[in-house]
Parts: C-alpha cells; sequence; structure tokens
C-alpha cells in the first residue's frame, strides 16, 4: 500500500478509501493467479479441487463461462447440490427479462 502512495499526498480524510481501493485491487487481481506457478497458487481444501472442477464443468456446458454471477452461485452450492444439477439436465434461462 505504502509503494502505491510513495510520492503522492492524500488528504487525511481521503485515505481510508485510497485504501479501500487498493484493498478491492488486491482482490480483484486474485482471479489472475491461475497464470502464477504452482508454488504461488493458493491452496486448496480436500474437496475444493473436485467442487471447482465441477464447476467449470457445468458452466462450460451451459455455455455461460464468462457470467460471474452463475458462477458466484455455484460457488456457494455444495458438491452434492452441483451434481443434482448436472444429473437434472438443469440449465439456467438466458433469456430471462429479468437477467440483466
Amino acid at each position: 500500500e505504502e509503494d502505491h502512495l510513495a510520492g503522492v499526498e492524500v488528504e487525511e480524510h481521503l485515505k481510508d478509501a485510497v485504501e479501500g481501493n487498493l484493498r478491492l485491487k488486491r482482490l480483484l487481481s486474485r482471479d489472475e493467479e491461475e497464470d502464477l506457478p504452482p508454488g504461488k497458487r493458493r491452496k486448496l481444501e480436500p474437496g475444493e479441487a473436485e467442487k471447482a472442477a465441477k464447476i467449470k464443468q457445468l458452466l462450460t456446458k451451459w455455455q455461460l463461462a464468462a457470467d460471474a454471477v452463475v458462477k458466484h452461485v455455484c460457488e456457494n452450492c455444495t458438491l452434492e447440490e452441483l451434481e443434482e444439477m448436472d444429473k437434472s439436465g438443469y440449465c439456467p434461462d438466458k433469456f430471462n427479462q429479468w437477467k440483466s
């Protein structure tokens, strides 16, 4: 954080906002971790790799690999729920009027 602010004068009342933006930038950059070598990647808990593979499979099957909302919902499902969605043939409605 200090490196980004080096040589920049920030008023006291704006420091929290600047620090918040830097935190957000770091969180968003975690998406780029896939390009890192194996030693630098986040360690997955047992079963998490299987869940991630199932999510990727479903998103590809549904042709929604770039849809962050569907990915977020899937990440909050259990592996059993994901497997049930796969077995049932469920597919999100891509053309629903409520979908933005």
